[in-house]
């Protein structure tokens, strides 16, 4: 979704790409209740801890895989609209480095 946002610009259709992100956030809405669901019986009704916790440790990886996809699409976005700045660039691969 934002690849094709970006072929949009320098005029970017930010409607159809806060649109394309509403829906994809309130996808993963149901699954994350999905998860606690089956967090909380892992947990209680199969006595199951060790799992629960598990499952807490890949959500937090996963938000955290959310926050530096966030920071790679907002750099991306300014190398493009500033391509003669190599800071722009630099920040590109800084990020995708971690």
């Amino acid at each position: 979704g934002h690849e094709a946002y970006l072929r949009t610009g320098p005029h970017y259709d930010f409607e159809h790409y806060k649109q394309l992100v509403h829906e994809i956030t309130k996808a993963f809405c149901g699954i994350s209740k999905e998860v606690l669901k089956i967090k909380e019986q892992l947990h209680q009704d199969f006595d199951r801890p060790d799992l629960s916790e598990h499952i807490d440790k890949l959500q937090i990886k996963e938000k955290e895989k959310l926050e530096l996809t966030a920071k790679l699409q907002l750099a991306k976005q300014n190398a493009q609209d500033h391509p003669e700045d190599e800071d722009f660039q630099e920040k590109v691969r800084e990020i995708k480095q971690e």
